[in-house]
This record gives structure tokens, sequence and C-alpha cells, in this order.
């Protein structure tokens, strides 16, 4: 009844014996568009033994594909693809001797290729591919396992630092415009707004040199932020805002 069952399940490959051929494609970012992959193979037992492969490359989003390493003891070609066809790109490899053959638990890994990714928005995701034989008969198919080696990081979003700065040199120039000074008084509402532009500008420096440090709360690290913030402000003709100001920042940073 056991064996019936199992038989029956492994139909649907729910029977616990049924593996199938795994495929991995790890991708790592060089900048810009600029991507490779490194592609392994592992035999699950789906087929018996693996004696070579075909892995798919989507023609409109992985462009310039070209072979940087092969695998010794294994016969490889790269095709990129072409859109004009419209045809895919590929990586075809097999083993050149039987001795190389992927037996049951037996995996290999090494195949390195150089792309650009053309899809805005978007990461390299899993792909396509089959096992085949030696009579390139396709034996199994599915797609890759995707991992990536240095994914891009997101570019952070504005700390409340530089909107602090901003509203300060908002608030000085609402405060200059409310005075009613003679103009060229020592309490001209010119004179005040270059001074709440000054610290506007202080205020603001500050805020980037501690963003920055990426919001550490390591004093060495913030002690340098504040380096590069004084010159900053110096830079702006004026010294940084006292120090209230800058322990203001600092907590709306962290």
């Amino acid at each position: 009844m056991l064996r019936y069952l199992c038989s029956l399940a492994a139909g649907l490959g729910l029977c616990m014996g049924a593996h199938a051929a795994l495929v991995t494609s790890a991708y790592t970012a060089l900048g810009g568009d600029a991507w490779s992959v490194r592609l392994g193979v592992q035999n699950d037992g789906t087929p018996g033994v693996i004696t070579g492969f075909t892995v798919y490359f989507d023609a409109a989003s992985y462009q310039g594909l070209s072979l940087r390493q092969g695998l010794a003891g294994w016969d490889t070609l790269v095709l990129p693809g072409d859109l004009a066809l419209p045809a895919d790109g590929f990586l075809d490899s097999a083993v050149l001797s039987p001795a190389n053959a992927l037996g049951l638990g037996a995996q290999a890994s090494g195949w390195e290729l150089d792309f650009r990714f053309s899809t805005p928005g978007a990461l390299p995701g899993a792909l396509a591919f089959d096992i085949v034989d030696s009579n390139f008969a396709v034996q199994a198919s599915g797609r890759t396992m995707v991992s990536f080696v240095n994914p891009p990081t997101a570019v952070p979003e504005p700390g409340s630092a530089p909107l602090l700065a901003v509203a300060l040199l908002a608030a000085a120039l609402a405060s200059a415009r409310r005075r009613g000074t003679p103009v060229g008084s020592a309490g001209s509402p010119h004179l005040a707004l270059r001074r709440g532009a000054r610290i506007g500008f202080a205020t603001l420096a500050l805020a980037t040199g501690l963003a920055g440090c990426g919001g550490s709360h390591d004093p060495d690290t913030q002690a340098a932020a504040l380096a590069t913030a004084q010159k900053r402000a110096l830079a702006v003709g004026t010294a940084l805002p006292p120090a209230s100001h800058s322990v203001t920042v600092q907590a709306i940073t962290q």
C-alpha cells in the first residue's frame, strides 16, 4: 500500500524521495548597469547523472552577455541575446569526459558571465534552465535559485537635520520681514536677513556633516563630521550657530 501511494505521489512530485536538479545564480553588482553572475549546478536526483545544462538570459534585460570564466572539464559556449531575431542569450555547458559527469549529490560551480542589466528599477532574477543529456535532449527544467553577493544599497532618505536647517532659515526670513526698523540701522531687516541666512547655512552645513556620518553614535565619527561641518560653515562666511543649536541638530539626527 505504501509503495502504491509513493508511486502515485511521485507523479505529482510529492514523494519524499523525489528531487530535482538545482542551478544557482549569484549576482554581483559592478556599478551602473554592469553585473556579473556566477552559476552553479547540483544533482539532487533528477536526472540520475548530469552531463550538460543550458541557462537562458532574456534578451531585453540581459545585454552584452559574455563569458568571464568557464569550468575545467566542461565545454562552455555563451551567445548574447539578439532582439532583432528575436532570441534570448544563453550559456550552454557539457562535460568533456564522462568522468566529469555529476552523479547524485555532486555539484559544480564557477561559470561566470558579465552583462548589462537594462531594466530600470529592478534587479536580475531567476533564470530559466534546462538539464540536457549528451544528445541535448531536455531531461529536466526549472528556474535558478537567486542570491546576491553585494546587492545595491538604497539611497538614504533625507534626514531631519537638513529640514531643520531650512526651517531655521525660513524663520529668520519671517522674523526679518516682521521688523519695522529703518534700513541701515543695527536692527535693519536686511542685516537680520543676512544673519538669518548665515545661521541657516551654517546649520545646514552642520546637518550635512552629521548626516555624512550616517547618523553614527560613535564620538570620533561625530567629531570628524562636526569638523567637516565647520569647514563648510566657514566657506559660506560664518561660524557655526551656538552650541545649543548643535546639540538640537545632533539629537534629531540620532
